[in-house]
C-alpha cells in the first residue's frame, strides 16, 4: 500500500465525525414590526416617566437564513422612554422551519420638543435552538435599530452553526 494510502486510511479512521468540525457561519439581516397583537403598560411607581411593558408583535425579517415571519415577545423597563429591554422571538420559514432566539438589550429616547422623539435601540441575541433543517441551531451576535415614521427597523449580524 503506498504512503499517501496509508495516511488517507488512517486520517478517516483516526477523524472524528464532521460535527466536531462544523464552522461558523457569518449570519445578517434585516427586520420591521408588521403589527402589534398585544400590549401592557404600567408604571411601577407614582413616576409616570417610569414604564413597564410587556408586549407581543409580528416582525417581517430576511436575512441569511431566509425571510420570516417572527412572532416576539418583548419585556421593557423605561424611564422617559430610555432602558433595558429583553425578549424571545420564533422566526417561521416558509418551508416550517422554525429559529428560536432570544435577546436583551437598551433602548435611547432623546425627546426633542416640536418633533418626534428619536429613538435608537442596541443589544447582544443568541439562538436557543430550532427545528427541521434548523435542529441543533446555536450562535449569536449584535443588533441595531431604530423607530421612525416608518416604524421600528432593525439590523443584526453574527455567527451560527447547525448542528446535526
Amino acid at each position: 500500500m503506498s504512503l499517501f494510502a496509508t495516511v488517507t486510511s488512517l486520517l478517516l479512521v483516526l477523524l472524528p465525525s464532521g460535527e466536531s468540525f462544523a464552522v461558523d457561519k457569518k449570519i445578517s439581516g434585516t427586520g420591521t414590526a408588521v403589527v402589534l397583537l398585544s400590549e401592557t403598560k404600567m408604571s411601577p411607581w407614582s413616576d409616570a416617566r417610569h414604564e413597564v411593558s410587556l408586549l407581543r408583535r409580528v416582525d417581517a425579517d430576511k436575512g441569511t437564513l431566509g425571510e420570516a415571519q417572527v412572532s416576539v415577545v418583548n419585556m421593557s423597563d423605561y424611564v422617559s422612554g430610555t432602558g433595558t429591554h429583553r425578549g424571545h422571538r420564533v422566526s417561521s420559514f416558509p418551508d416550517g422551519d422554525k429559529a428560536f432566539s432570544s435577546y436583551e438589550g437598551r433602548t435611547k429616547t432623546v425627546l426633542k420638543s416640536g418633533s418626534p422623539s428619536e429613538v435608537t435601540f442596541e443589544g447582544r441575541w443568541w439562538f436557543t435552538g430550532g427545528t427541521g433543517m434548523l435542529t441543533g441551531l446555536t450562535g449569536g451576535g449584535t443588533y441595531t435599530g431604530g423607530v421612525s415614521s416608518a416604524g421600528l427597523t432593525y439590523q443584526y449580524e453574527g455567527d451560527y452553526e447547525v448542528k446535526q
